[in-house]
């Protein structure tokens, strides 16, 4: 099964393939170098050279999953006090009966799903706006999240986002 969110071809699960790999071999050589002890020069090697190549096939992973940055559409909607008023407006209709009225996750129709909506409150500020734009639009594979596209306009779920900018910043 393909992520979502991946524009390729099968190059894309290739390396995507490839770059589990890599993570398996960094965790090993890590994990060997633990062994052989970080104060010896041949383990401190072995360590830090397996932790180099879980890091990068960690990002690799990352994009193939979510897409690079650039691939990301960029919020056309500026953030004003008209557009938060709307995302809330918005929101309180689509997304609180799931994910509550702070975000927390705790809406009156989470503790019939299967499983328990995100808390946007610790969600949104780790995510760029194209991705929660992205979210909003095509759903949430294996996941609660519906999609948004034919209930609401390209500009109403922009209008989302910026809305949940300001309840994550609030909601805490």
């Amino acid at each position: 099964m393909r992520p979502v969110f991946l524009h390729g071809t099968s190059s894309g699960s290739q390396a995507s393939g490839l770059a589990w790999v890599a993570l398996l071999a960094g965790l090993l050589l890590a994990g060997y170098g633990l062994r052989a002890g970080l104060r010896r020069p041949e383990g401190r090697s072995f360590f830090l050279a397996g932790l180099a190549a879980a890091a990068v096939s960690s990002v690799a992973l990352a994009q193939a999953h979510f897409g690079t940055p650039s691939a990301l559409p960029r919020n056309p909607v500026p953030a004003s006090f008209e557009s938060v008023a709307a995302g809330r407006r918005l929101y309180e209709v689509y997304c609180a009966v799931c994910h509550g009225p702070q975000g927390s996750g705790d809406g009156p129709a989470s503790s019939s799903l299967a499983r328990k909506p995100a808390d946007l409150r610790v969600h949104v500020p780790m995510h760029p706006d194209g991705l929660l734009y992205r979210w909003v639009t095509e759903g949430i594979p294996d996941s609660p999240m519906p999609a948004f596209r034919g209930r609401l306009t390209e500009e109403e779920r922009w209008h989302v986002v910026n809305y949940l900018r300001i309840l994550a910043l609030s909601g805490r």
